[in-house]
């Protein structure tokens, strides 16, 4: 007995031994910088290590040893979990052109051997281009057709350290809408070949485009900036770690990059569209069912909708099915998710409820979506349904009550609310008072003895105003939105429409540009919004509100969209109202 209970105990230590050396790695990491490279050779575990350990290093034949090995150490923390981190680091410079190795290292601990993988690079000397850097604009495709996703991502190539970078704004360009994706907080490096040679890459901004007119578009020039440290000796399992150098003085070098300007050739959407088509561009799936198939007259049935997939989700019609005489339709309720991760997706849900008015057999008609999907170059008819519902006889129920789509409900009732109404009584004169008495002569009198600290107050004012031009700025912000959107009315009702929609876009930035002390050019109010959401300035509702009309007035500009468009200004005057509330921090 205690034969077999001593040899279960070594088994369960020889495994929790193993499971600790197998959580264990020993890796090489290798980048370029310039003429130069970054030899990292790095130990991840678990447990925390000795600090005197020490690798067996290569000879790194074929560079010559700039620095190193430099040390370093970290820990990290993921769902309550450790994981320590050691490091040493060697700055290489080639001594000849062509296919360079290094080869393992070693390292010993817990009686077993660590080693490092070789790696090999090709040097053929410095950049080609005279740079470090290049900062470029990448589309998915330049011949999409109308309608379709087309991805626009910004990348910079590297061989030297980056402490911090900023990618401006895309500025408004006709005949599209831009739909911003998941900021990338920690941009991942990889290597790819660009100019002939082997860069260090990362994706640093990524937005999708959905052309709404066929020709030849153009999309500007974006600009970034980019800091280099002049310290390079802090080691970082990755170049974009954090944006801060190893320099206590954080002494640094700003260089300015800008993309060249994209052309694309945006097609139109091919002959034969199936009866129906809408616009609806993507790669969807549709699935719906009832709740129910069978049920009692007056009891409602739940139609549950799905559309999943990718493309522009926020212009998926609403999909209402045909019914027999005894179903009725009452109200649809939707609700988006949109996943911004890499591209646009997500899903749109309906539940629209039908009640059962009359027995027999009844039946909801197909729910049928044509659309295009790029990727396979065709249409496609989406349908689910027909569905029969049995309905059987049974007593009114409470949607008795309801009111169907398009019907209103007649008066039920008179008189219930009529009280009598006393007649007003005869007149009273009232007293008059004296006049040294009287509240009228005692404010004058008052007035005239402020008079003149009020004005002196009042100039001081005027002064401190006149010298601060953002102050000024700010307070007059509101009264110049207002009398942009006046001209904007006055435009649309004289038939001078694009101008009129120009003018509420103006109204709408122009404001948030004056509170809070931006410039007007480069600003996209898709993009203001969701910033300030960000920062808990705006509530969820009201920054909905401000994308839906951000939306609907770039259809309404760029693609001639009309659906709607004759209450943007008013719609644009209470936006205004809720921003200037939001932005005071106060109730609307």
């Amino acid at each position: 007995m205690r034969d077999r209970v001593f040899i279960s105990l070594l088994l369960m230590v020889l495994l929790f031994a193993g499971q600790a050396l197998a959580a264990v790695e020993f890796q090489l990491e290798l980048q370029r910088q310039g003429s130069h490279f970054e030899a990292r050779f790095v130990l991840s575990s678990d447990e925390r290590l000795p600090q005197n350990l020490r690798p067996d290093f290569p000879d790194f034949k074929g560079f010559r040893v700039l620095s190193g090995p430099a040390t370093g150490s970290s820990l990290s923390i993921d769902n309550g979990r450790a994981s320590y981190e050691y490091s040493w680091t060697f700055l290489l410079a080639p001594q000849s052109r062509g296919r360079l190795r290094i080869d393992s290292a070693s390292l010993k601990y817990g009686g077993r051997t660590y080693r490092s993988q070789a790696r090999t690079v090709e040097y053929k000397g410095p950049s080609a281009s005279g740079q470090d850097l290049h900062f470029v604009a990448e589309l998915s495709t330049d011949r999409p057709v109308v309608g379709e996703m087309v991805l626009l991502r910004f990348k910079i190539y590297y061989n030297t350290r980056i402490s911090g970078y900023d990618v401006g704004p895309l500025t408004s360009s006709s005949g599209f809408l831009a739909e911003p994706l998941q900021e990338i907080s920690n941009p991942r490096g990889s290597t790819e070949r660009y100019l002939g040679e082997d860069w260090n890459v990362a994706v640093l901004k990524e937005i999708a485009l959905f052309p709404t007119r066929e020709g030849e578009l153009r999309l500007p020039s974006v600009t970034g900036t980019f800091r280099l440290p002049d310290n390079s000796r802090r080691q970082r399992r990755s170049l974009f770690d954090d944006f801060f150098s190893n320099d206590p003085f954080n002494r640094s070098r700003q260089l300015q990059l800008a993309t060249e300007e994209q052309v694309l050739q945006v097609q139109p959407l091919p002959s034969g569209a199936p009866e129906g088509f809408s616009g609806v561009v993507g790669r969807y799936e549709l699935q719906a069912s009832p709740d129910k198939l069978e049920l009692k007259a007056g009891e409602a049935i739940t139609l549950q909708v799905l559309l999943k997939g990718e493309g522009n989700l926020d212009l998926l019609p609403l999909l209402e099915p045909q019914l027999s005489d005894g179903l009725e339709l009452y109200d649809t309720q939707q609700e988006t998710e949109i996943n911004r991760r890499g591209k646009i997706a997500g899903r749109r849900s309906q539940q629209t409820l039908i009640v059962a008015r009359e027995s027999g057999r009844q039946q909801i008609g197909a729910l049928r979506l044509p659309v295009f999907d790029p990727q396979a170059d065709q249409y496609r008819i989406l349908q689910a349904g027909p569905w029969e519902i049995k309905v059987l006889p049974g007593e009114a129920s409470a949607v008795e009550g309801l009111a169907p789509i398009g019907r209103a409900r007649g008066v039920t009732s008179y008189g219930e609310d009529i009280r009598h109404i006393l007649d007003a009584p005869e007149q009273l004169e009232a007293l008059r008072a004296p006049l040294h008495r009287s509240l009228p002569w005692r404010a004058s009198l008052a007035g005239l003895v402020l008079l003149p600290a009020l004005a002196h107050v009042a100039g001081r004012r005027r002064q401190a105003h006149e010298a601060d031009p953002q102050a000024r700025r700010y307070r007059e912000a509101g009264k110049l939105a207002k009398r942009r959107l006046q001209a904007a009315q006055k435009a649309l009702a004289g038939g001078q429409r694009e101008e009129g929609l120009r003018l509420l876009d103006e109204a709408l930035l122009g404001y948030l540009a004056d509170r809070l002390g931006r410039e007007r050019g480069g600003l996209i109010l898709a993009e203001v919004t969701r910033e300030l959401q960000g920062q808990g300035q705006l509530e969820s509702a009201l920054a909905e509100e401000l994308l839906d009309f951000s939306k609907r007035l770039d259809l309404a500009r760029f693609a001639g969209s009309a659906d709607g468009s004759e209450q943007l200004p008013e719609q644009a005057l209470g936006l205004l109202g809720q921003l200037r509330a939001a932005l005071e921090g106060r109730k609307a």
